[in-house]
Parts: C-alpha cells; sequence; structure tokens
C-alpha cells in the first residue's frame, strides 16, 4: 500500500495491489496489472485506528467494572511505610484503577485496603499516568488477602 498526494477534497489516495511488485529472475522491480488506487476518507481515520486498537490493542481477559470509593495505598519505604489516600475509578478480578496525588513507581508493590471492603490485598503498580491534578495508576492483584 503506497500514500500518493492528499488532494484538496479530504481524500487520501491509497495505491493498493494483492502483488505490490514482483522479482523476476533478473530481480528487477516490475509493476503488476491489476494495480489499482482505492480513496480512503481522511475524516475515517481515527474511527478506523479506534476499531483496530479494539481489535487488537484490549487485550484484557476480564471486563472492567466503574466502582467509585476510597482505597488506602501503603508503599513500603526504606525508612517508614507512607499511605495515600486514592479514589477508585474501576475493577476487575484481576485489578484496578485509582486516581491518586502522588507518583508511584511501575512494578512498585503497594498495600491496598478500604474500611468497607475487609482483608488488605497486595498489588503492583502496571502505570502510572499523570492527568492535570492527580496520576492515574493501574493496579495488579498479586497474593492473596491479608
Amino acid at each position: 500500500m503506497l500514500p500518493a498526494k492528499c488532494p484538496s477534497n479530504g481524500t487520501m489516495r491509497v495505491r493498493v495491489s494483492s502483488n505490490e511488485r514482483k522479482l523476476d529472475t533478473a530481480s528487477k522491480p516490475v509493476n503488476t496489472p491489476n494495480m489499482g488506487v482505492r480513496r480512503i476518507s481522511v475524516s475515517g481515520l481515527p474511527r478506523y485506528a479506534r476499531s483496530f486498537y479494539e481489535l487488537l490493542g484490549n487485550r484484557r481477559k476480564f471486563e472492567r467494572t466503574p466502582m467509585s470509593g476510597t482505597v488506602f495505598v501503603t508503599c513500603k519505604g526504606s525508612v517508614a511505610d507512607t499511605t495515600q489516600v486514592a479514589s477508585c475509578v474501576d475493577i476487575s478480578p484481576r485489578g484496578m484503577a485509582v486516581d491518586c496525588s502522588e507518583l508511584l513507581t511501575k512494578d512498585q508493590v503497594v498495600q491496598l485496603h478500604s474500611e468497607d471492603h475487609g482483608p488488605r490485598l497486595m498489588a503492583r503498580v502496571r502505570y502510572c499516568i499523570q492527568r492535570s491534578n492527580h496520576y492515574r495508576v493501574g493496579l495488579e492483584f498479586i497474593g492473596e488477602p491479608q
């Protein structure tokens, strides 16, 4: 597939062929006779990219369930443990997403607990992304409840 110049009408030309180039015995490129041009709307590209991500990018095995509430995140330190309050975003059987005020490092192991939901859980930080005035943290549950 080879992109061509973009005309002024908002479409992109893409050259399509089942065999874009064939090599003969002398290894010279030869154009195939069934080469055609198909137009793809530029405005449709974000929708195409989103559906492509949904097809290949979302590799989660469990559905996320939206959840609101407060969870306490305790980080083990070399001198002292620190606990911060975080807001729940969503949860699944394998992990949860929370919003917190402090940066957590990827692969850091933290302890989660809540006044409403029984035992403490251990979790590993899978990602931490800054969003305006807070951090969105993805946590993967590890081990058994304590």
